[in-house]
């Protein structure tokens, strides 16, 4: 299944929704007649962050034309990049649900009267999602004259001196390959390892050192729990 399809109506915000920044919608009935952009994003997800400066441009370029885990953690991140549009912190994943959604960053733009107009995933495509808030506000508005308003062209955030940039790398035993990882023990399933330094190096890989607790969607360090052996058990 995908995301919820264009031409479909826009669910309602749930009523216990952690509004930071902006004072609690009590319905989307507060929206009509702007064009909102709803973005899931985690905190965590680099591929997440990176989009940040191009939403907060779109923010700051068309505000004047309308509105749109654990919450102490999402209050700081959000805190932390200095974000100046309104956000929810969904730690229940009740919109998340909603919108049936299935991975993050992704987008979902709302017309005025409430209908989704366009879904776009990942990163990138910003010229795409600012010509659509643009045609939706001169459907409403023909008059709006957005020559001073050109729409840049996409361009990489992070120059040659960072390196390649390479796709989001999971860290943990089940999704990530078994080359994923450059240290010489590699990948453990359920077991506390000590990882030895290793020089190795390459696009797509993590290493770590010291104690770590191999687990299926992450490495958790072994300091934590005090670790003072390896763990030589099964499980």
């Amino acid at each position: 299944m995908a995301e919820l399809a264009p031409g479909t109506r826009a669910p309602e915000f749930p009523k216990d929704a952690i509004w930071l920044g902006s004072p609690r919608l009590s319905s989307t009935g507060e929206l009509k007649g702007k064009v909102v952009l709803i973005e899931f994003w985690e905190y965590t997800c680099i591929n997440c962050i990176r989009t940040f400066p191009r939403l907060k441009e779109l923010y700051r370029r068309y505000r004047p034309f309308g509105f749109g885990s654990e919450v102490e953690n999402a209050i700081r991140a959000y805190k932390r990049f200095h974000l100046p549009y309104p956000v929810v912190a969904d730690v229940k994943d009740k919109i998340w649900k909603l919108y049936d959604s299935h991975g993050w960053p992704n987008s979902s733009l709302i017309d005025q009267d409430g209908i989704i107009r366009t879904v776009h995933h990942g990163e990138s495509g910003y010229g795409q999602i600012e010509k659509a808030i643009q045609d939706l506000l001169k459907h409403r508005n023909p008059n709006i004259d957005f020559s001073g308003l050109p729409i840049a062209p996409d361009t990489v955030l992070f120059g040659a001196q960072c390196g390649l940039q390479t796709s989001e790398i999971f860290v943990g035993y089940k999704r990530s390959s078994p080359k994923g990882i450059a240290n010489a023990e590699g990948f453990q399933r359920e077991r506390a390892v000590v990882y030895a330094p290793t020089n190795r190096r390459g696009p797509g890989v993590f290493f770590v050192e010291g104690w770590w607790l191999n687990r299926a969607d992450n490495f958790e360090s072994g300091h934590f729990y005090g670790f003072g052996r390896p763990d030589t058990s099964d499980g």
